[in-house]
């Protein structure tokens, strides 16, 4: 029998991505396992590289609510963008917190103080 380790393997589970488009996914789960166990989550190329494979896959994941209508193109979005965000979180590593909120639009902003 073969374990994976639960610290470097991550399901993405569309399921929990948005009830809007809950008509419009299959009776199947959809998920599919990411593993990073090879991954050094500390360098910033790593994370880097995580959050591409977790895009790919949520995008893969998402696939069945892909239809042509745009109701159906931005329940995907919603989808792929909640489905990464949840596998983000629940990898729960700062570097790849960090490429997220780059990406994601989601980055702090700097305040900008006013002197008198």
């Amino acid at each position: 029998m073969k374990f994976i380790n639960t610290a470097a393997a991550i399901t993405l589970m569309a399921l929990s991505a948005s009830a809007a488009f809950a008509n419009d996914i299959p009776t199947a789960p959809l998920a599919q396992t990411v593993n990073f166990a090879q991954l050094d989550m500390s360098q910033p190329a790593a994370a880097e590289q995580l959050y591409q494979k977790l895009n790919a896959t949520a995008k893969q994941v998402c696939e069945p609510v892909n239809g042509g209508q745009i109701r159906q193109k931005a329940e995907y979005r919603a989808c792929v963008s909640e489905t990464l965000a949840n596998a983000v979180a629940d990898v729960n590593k700062p570097l790849l917190t960090s490429v997220h909120a780059a990406k994601s639009g989601n980055a702090a902003t700097s305040v900008r103080v006013a002197i008198k």
